[in-house]
Protein backbone atom coordinates (compact mmCIF):
# COMPACT_ATOMS: atom_id res chain seq x y z
CA UNK A 1 0.00 0.00 0.00
CA UNK A 2 1.44 3.20 -1.17
CA UNK A 3 2.05 6.00 1.53
CA UNK A 4 -0.07 9.39 0.83
CA UNK A 5 1.46 12.14 -1.53
CA UNK A 6 1.68 14.44 1.90
CA UNK A 7 0.25 13.96 5.31
CA UNK A 8 -2.39 16.01 5.92
CA UNK A 9 -2.45 19.08 7.64
CA UNK A 10 -3.28 18.59 11.17
CA UNK A 11 -6.08 20.51 13.30
CA UNK A 12 -3.55 23.36 14.30
CA UNK A 13 -1.99 23.71 10.74
CA UNK A 14 -5.51 24.08 8.99
CA UNK A 15 -7.30 26.33 12.11
CA UNK A 16 -4.81 28.37 13.14
CA UNK A 17 -2.10 28.48 10.26
CA UNK A 18 -3.66 28.30 7.20
CA UNK A 19 -5.81 31.45 7.68
CA UNK A 20 -2.64 33.70 8.60
CA UNK A 21 -0.82 32.02 5.81
CA UNK A 22 -3.56 32.57 3.17
CA UNK A 23 -4.31 36.16 4.36
CA UNK A 24 -0.42 36.82 3.93
CA UNK A 25 0.41 35.29 0.57
CA UNK A 26 -2.93 37.03 -1.05
CA UNK A 27 -0.85 40.46 -0.55
CA UNK A 28 2.33 39.50 -2.63
CA UNK A 29 1.37 40.23 -6.00
CA UNK A 30 3.11 40.12 -8.38
CA UNK A 31 6.98 38.41 -8.41
CA UNK A 32 8.63 41.85 -6.93
CA UNK A 33 6.06 41.36 -4.01
CA UNK A 34 7.25 37.87 -3.42
CA UNK A 35 8.22 36.21 -0.03
CA UNK A 36 10.10 33.21 0.61
CA UNK A 37 9.64 30.22 2.30
CA UNK A 38 12.14 31.02 4.90
CA UNK A 39 10.99 34.84 5.45
CA UNK A 40 7.39 33.33 6.09
CA UNK A 41 8.43 30.97 8.46
CA UNK A 42 10.73 33.36 10.31
CA UNK A 43 8.17 36.10 10.91
CA UNK A 44 5.23 33.58 12.26
CA UNK A 45 7.82 32.30 14.61
CA UNK A 46 8.83 35.62 16.03
CA UNK A 47 4.72 36.11 16.38
CA UNK A 48 4.69 32.89 18.55
CA UNK A 49 3.41 30.45 15.83
CA UNK A 50 5.30 26.94 15.69
CA UNK A 51 5.95 26.45 11.84
CA UNK A 52 8.40 24.64 10.18
CA UNK A 53 9.45 25.28 6.37
CA UNK A 54 8.83 21.72 5.73
CA UNK A 55 4.98 22.11 6.88
CA UNK A 56 5.06 25.51 5.29
CA UNK A 57 5.83 23.68 1.69
CA UNK A 58 2.87 21.57 2.54
CA UNK A 59 0.40 24.09 4.06
CA UNK A 60 1.01 26.15 0.72
CA UNK A 61 0.64 22.59 -1.56
CA UNK A 62 -3.08 22.61 0.50
CA UNK A 63 -3.61 26.41 -0.25
CA UNK A 64 -2.76 25.96 -3.88
CA UNK A 65 -4.91 22.34 -4.29
CA UNK A 66 -7.60 23.92 -2.84
CA UNK A 67 -7.89 27.22 -4.76
CA UNK A 68 -7.50 29.14 -1.57
CA UNK A 69 -5.46 31.52 -3.52
CA UNK A 70 -5.82 31.35 -6.83
CA UNK A 71 -2.66 31.52 -9.52
CA UNK A 72 -0.01 31.37 -6.47
CA UNK A 73 3.24 30.24 -8.06
CA UNK A 74 6.83 30.27 -6.78
CA UNK A 75 10.17 31.66 -8.11
CA UNK A 76 13.53 31.77 -6.61
CA UNK A 77 12.16 34.91 -5.28
CA UNK A 78 9.69 33.60 -3.24
CA UNK A 79 5.68 32.65 -3.70
CA UNK A 80 3.51 35.35 -5.27
CA UNK A 81 0.28 36.07 -6.86
CA UNK A 82 0.38 36.52 -10.78
CA UNK A 83 -2.28 37.80 -13.00
CA UNK A 84 0.12 37.93 -15.82
CA UNK A 85 -0.71 34.72 -18.11
CA UNK A 86 2.34 33.93 -19.49
CA UNK A 87 3.99 34.03 -16.53
CA UNK A 88 1.37 31.51 -15.45
CA UNK A 89 2.64 29.24 -18.20
CA UNK A 90 6.19 29.57 -18.02
CA UNK A 91 5.77 28.20 -14.14
CA UNK A 92 3.49 25.66 -15.29
CA UNK A 93 6.14 24.60 -17.51
CA UNK A 94 8.60 24.46 -15.37
CA UNK A 95 6.27 22.40 -13.10
CA UNK A 96 5.95 19.97 -15.88
CA UNK A 97 9.91 19.96 -16.36
CA UNK A 98 10.34 18.80 -12.77
CA UNK A 99 8.10 16.17 -13.23
CA UNK A 100 10.13 14.95 -15.97
CA UNK A 101 12.97 15.29 -14.05
CA UNK A 102 11.56 13.01 -11.19
CA UNK A 103 10.52 10.38 -13.60
CA UNK A 104 13.90 9.93 -15.05
CA UNK A 105 14.79 9.20 -11.94
CA UNK A 106 12.07 6.93 -10.83
CA UNK A 107 12.85 5.13 -14.13
CA UNK A 108 16.61 4.68 -13.48
CA UNK A 109 15.87 3.52 -10.16
CA UNK A 110 13.59 1.10 -11.21
CA UNK A 111 15.91 -0.20 -13.71
CA UNK A 112 18.63 -0.63 -11.12
CA UNK A 113 16.24 -2.13 -8.55
CA UNK A 114 15.24 -5.13 -11.13
CA UNK A 115 19.47 -5.89 -11.38
CA UNK A 116 19.62 -5.37 -7.90
CA UNK A 117 21.29 -8.78 -6.17
CA UNK A 118 18.25 -10.55 -4.13
CA UNK A 119 20.12 -10.68 -0.75
CA UNK A 120 21.07 -6.92 -0.04
CA UNK A 121 22.04 -5.49 3.43
CA UNK A 122 22.25 -1.43 3.98
CA UNK A 123 25.06 0.14 5.23
CA UNK A 124 25.20 1.27 8.88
Amino acid sequence: MRKPLLKPLNKYEKETLLPVIVKCLSRHIGKENAITNHHMCEKLVDKGYDIKETRMRKIIHYIRDNWLIGCLIASGKGYHVTKDKQEMMDYIDTLRGRVEAIEAIIRALLEQLAVMPEETTSAP
